[in-house]
């Protein structure tokens, strides 16, 4: 076995591993989109489902499709695609929200609103326009529509009720007994004393349950590290192995081609 072969044999390899590697990150059936050629593209989820109601005001809807509709090729055509309404038709400004599939093929099929503003108590309609493309160049066709309201406002609370003014009773023509609501019995010295003890003793006491519970918050303040995982591609390891094996080959057979040139 020459160089030339061996250096053939080496590069079907790297070709062999090329072709597994690049399957392996499409991640579909053959176009990349995760759903196939033959497959018509459609919604599969969205976290606001048709007919919503309690909608949150600050929510962010995510739509989750069966093909790749974030790929470089259609994502400026697709950031076109939707639209929000409100129950007077009036438009709502919106953010679209596509990942990079080349970096992370886990959000390839992921599409994110974040409306600007809504409004407590009232209706919307969130169009997906028919012009929706896949990477595999499957269009949605017609448009798809969703509709959901937002929670309704806070009830007002009710004013207090405010006392009416001072009763006058008339026991007789020479006796008016009057009733105001500052009327009050001056208190005794050793009713006075009670209640400035009784009034010390509470203040103590909230004072103590005040610092329990500002112990217990600390105790139970925690900061968690926010943690990311990171996966090495499995490809990296495949290729570099089989590189290191070609090279070994390679220094195999240069070192027996010389034996055999230069006999003891």
């Amino acid at each position: 076995m020459n160089r030339k072969r061996i250096l053939s044999i080496l590069l079907i390899l790297l070709l062999i591993t090329s072709l597994a590697v690049s399957a392996f990150a499409e991640g579909g059936n053959g176009d990349g989109s995760g759903g196939g050629k033959n497959v018509p593209l459609g919604l599969a989820e969205s976290s606001v489902p048709d007919g919503s109601t309690n909608v949150p005001t600050d929510v962010t809807i995510t739509l989750t499709f069966n093909k790749n509709v974030v790929n470089f090729t259609v994502k400026d055509n697709n950031m076109t695609c939707f639209s929000l309404a409100d129950s007077r038709g009036t438009n709502v400004p919106v953010t679209v929200l596509m990942g990079d599939d080349q970096v992370d093929p886990d959000i390839k099929r992921i599409v994110n609103i974040q409306p600007s503003s809504l409004s407590e108590g009232e209706s919307y309609t969130l169009t997906i326009s028919g012009r929706l493309t896949a990477k595999s160049g499957a269009v949605l066709g017609n448009d798809v529509i969703l509709h959901f309201s937002t929670v309704a406002p806070a009830a007002t609370p009710t004013p207090p009720v405010t006392a009416g003014p001072a009763v006058t009773v008339t026991a007789s023509p020479s006796q008016t007994v009057s009733a105001s609501p500052s009327a009050s019995p001056s208190p005794t010295p050793k009713a006075e004393k009670k209640a400035k003890a009784k009034g010390t003793a509470k203040v103590k006491e909230k004072e103590k349950q005040s610092s329990s519970l500002v112990m217990e918050d600390s105790d139970d303040t925690e900061e968690i590290a926010p943690s990311r995982e990171h996966h090495q591609p499995v490809a990296v390891y495949v290729i570099l192995g089989l590189i290191l094996l070609g090279v070994l080959i390679y220094f195999f057979m240069s070192r027996k081609n010389s034996n055999k040139q230069d006999p003891q």
